[in-house]
């Protein structure tokens, strides 16, 4: 009979159902995840067809939506926007304790379909979903749906600072902890985001980190213009980067912007005026600063410092206005506004390409201050994580969002001073390996721990006793 496989599938999904509840869990799995679905799903639609006899294309279709269901809800359920029906769907479609999605995956899928009408997006219909995330006797479950959820949901509350990290983390896991839709869909809605700030100099770090897509190449390529940066691209190619990339009609207005600016970059004194210069450059957009721009600018500056013209500057102005100040207390107050301003300028120039130029003295103060408040931030994060003999719980998202805003911030920290990176782990690398070994052994979160070690890893020096820690510590997570 033709419901027979529908029957037998419809009875495996209300037995794991039933089990899901009991604790730790039903299946341990010693082959990779992905491929040990993909053999249940066969074996199931081999079992199903035994049963069913026959060629019968509903059945054949039904069973083929068991195994890909990719297409019905990506293509179909998720643009259609019918509130509910992507969240039961994506529960039928993606079992629960069977594979290697869970409930964030269809908390994903049905906030997606919100959002196209935006429909159910109030507090009430928002904290109800939020209730399927994170959940389970551990967090084996937890993939990359849950951690983009949470940023979406972050998101429609008007909590941008915590979307933006959990954004990062999901386009940054790898494709077994996050699939390509999540990874992708996370990009994108960073991307927007910074381009709708104007931050266009974020946007070309983000697009230097996630999924390789035609639209990360796009919005590099707008941005790059919009700055004036040397090697932005044509109009031509930019418009075919354009039309490659999804949601042509979003990005339009930004296509528009980018074509309206000249290819040709900004002309600057190879030996400029440092106080007309600084003036020019506080006009100019974040990120249109070159960092060679910076260190000509540095240089200037530290001439008149070195040769003390603004020292005598401000005396001369002293002695006219018969002023009580100091001009050499002042000419310091000077100097450590000119730091601070390299500091900032510096944040916010793009990156660059591996430099062999020695950095100017006032830009290596000026990375000491951004390091200083930098770490400063990491280090008053990863001191309050829990570690040692602490009692652990069981709300699993508060650890993931702690390490989400951590490595948001690492981060930006690397991608700023990248030369610095020993220094990063120095500071705060041992409290991580401590909180990671913690998350594995009290905590139950041995994803949340592999996640760490495997981001730690590479930033260990190799000479250091914890890079050999960190190895053992990955072989046994897995």
């Amino acid at each position: 009979m033709p419901g027979v496989g529908i029957a037998i599938m419809l009875a495996i999904r209300i037995a794991v159902y039933m089990m899901k509840g009991s604790k730790g869990p039903i299946f341990n799995w010693r082959i990779n995840p992905g491929a040990g679905l993909l053999v249940l799903r066969i074996g199931l639609l081999m079992f199903a067809a035994a049963f069913v006899g026959g060629s019968n294309w509903p059945v054949a279709a039904f069973l083929a939506l068991w195994i890909i269901p990719h297409p019905l809800i990506d293509h179909v359920l998720v643009p259609a926007g019918i509130p509910h029906l992507s969240y039961y769907a994506s529960r039928f479609f993606f079992p629960y304790s069977l594979a290697n999605e869970g409930r964030g995956r269809a908390v994903f899928n049905e906030i997606r379909a919100r959002l196209r009408w935006d429909f159910a997006l109030d507090e009430a219909g928002c904290s109800e979903l939020g209730e399927a995330l994170f959940v389970g006797w551990t967090d084996a479950k937890v993939r990359g749906g849950d951690v983009a959820a949470r940023g979406m949901l972050d998101a429609l509350a008007g909590n941008l600072e915590a979307a933006r990290a959990w954004f990062n983390l999901a386009q940054s896991s790898s494709y077994r902890q996050a699939d390509w839709a999540v990874r992708r869909y996370s990009q994108a809605w960073l991307l927007a985001d910074a381009a709708r700030r104007g931050a266009h100099h974020e946007v070309l770090r983000l697009s230097r980190r996630g999924p390789f897509t035609i639209r990360r190449l796009f919005f590099r390529g707008a941005s790059a213009r919009l700055l004036r940066l040397e090697g932005a691209p044509s109009d031509r190619k930019l418009g075919l980067l354009w039309l490659l990339s999804p949601g042509r009609r979003v990005s339009q207005t930004l296509l528009r912007q980018a074509k309206l600016r000249p290819v040709v970059p900004f002309v600057t004194n190879p030996k400029p005026d440092p106080r007309r210069q600084t003036v020019r450059f506080a006009r100019r957009a974040p990120g249109s600063i070159s960092r060679d721009e910076l260190r000509r600018l540095a240089l200037a500056w530290q001439e008149q410092f070195t040769r003390g013209e603004l020292t005598d500057y401000i005396e001369t102005r002293r002695q006219e206005l018969n002023g009580a100040f100091s001009a050499t207390e002042l000419g310091a107050r000077v100097e450590e506004s000119v730091i601070s301003m390299l500091a900032d300028f510096w944040r916010h120039s793009p990156s660059e390409a591996n430099s062999n130029e020695p950095d100017p003295s006032l830009i290596v103060a000026a990375k000491d201050h951004l390091q200083s408040e930098l770490l400063g931030e990491l280090e008053a994060l990863c001191g309050a994580l829990d570690r040692g003999d602490e009692t652990a719980s069981d709300e699993f998202e508060d650890y993931w969002r702690a390490w989400a805003q951590i490595r948001w911030l690492a981060e930006e920290y690397l991608d700023l001073l990248p030369e610095r990176s020993s220094l990063l782990f120095n500071s705060v690398g041992g409290q991580l390996l401590n909180h990671g070994a913690w998350l594995c052994n009290k905590a139950r979160a041995r994803s949340l721990g592999r996640d760490i070690f495997r981001w730690l890893h590479p930033l260990a020096p190799a000479e250091s006793e914890n890079k050999a820690v960190l190895t053992r510590n990955l072989k046994l997570v897995g």
